[in-house]
């Protein structure tokens, strides 16, 4: 994602990073990873970045609130990124608020709401997916190899960035579910399982 933000940007994005503090997958992946390629200078010497945090408690006021504060104290800030249920709210108050026009979303999840916003270009411009039906099946598949005295196995579960130029490749159940991998995996699963 941040090297998405540095590319739309020509090497010069300038971005709010509304972080949650009480998922573990947020502070130990999603944000670890983009706040490293953000402060790596050797990869963006143009790159700005501040973070604000927020418990999930808050999740429905607090995102909204420190993104429209960051915004007016720092009109510069062209990126706000958050995962998706988070840059929903972001985006709808922003939108409602009018000043987040010249401001794009980075997300993480594709819910179907976030993939809406892509398609009619209000503030969320790229969302990265992983398939979350496909992580479970994987998840009990390796819980069942462990419990049989296994080691568990790379699932190689893919993941996918979609912004408006390649959103329309989602289909309506897509939309409405989440992207699912382009693979049937339940059917390979269960052929692997001996199950119907």
């Amino acid at each position: 994602m941040a090297n998405y933000m540095i590319w739309k940007s020509n090497g010069k994005p300038n971005v709010l990073l509304i972080k949650n503090t009480d998922l573990y997958i947020v502070s130990h992946g999603q944000y670890l990873g983009t706040t490293e390629v953000l402060n790596d200078k050797a990869a963006c010497a143009g790159c700005k970045s501040v973070t604000r945090e927020y418990a999930l408690a808050n999740l429905d006021t607090q995102p909204a609130s420190v993104a429209l504060a960051a915004l007016q104290g720092d009109p510069s800030i062209d990126w706000v990124w958050c995962f998706d249920s988070c840059m929903s709210r972001v985006a709808r108050s922003l939108v409602a608020s009018g000043i987040g026009s010249k401001v794009r979303g980075a997300g993480f999840d594709c819910n179907g709401e976030n993939v809406q916003l892509i398609q009619q270009g209000q503030i969320q411009a790229v969302c990265a997916a992983d398939p979350r039906d496909w992580e479970g099946y994987a998840l009990v598949d390796n819980l069942n190899r462990m419990l049989h005295g296994q080691s568990a196995v790379e699932q190689n579960i893919p993941i996918r960035m979609f912004d408006k130029d390649t959103i329309g490749r989602l289909s309506p159940n897509e939309v409405q579910h989440g992207w699912q991998g382009d693979f049937d995996f339940r059917s390979q699963y269960k052929k692997l399982w001996g199950v119907s």
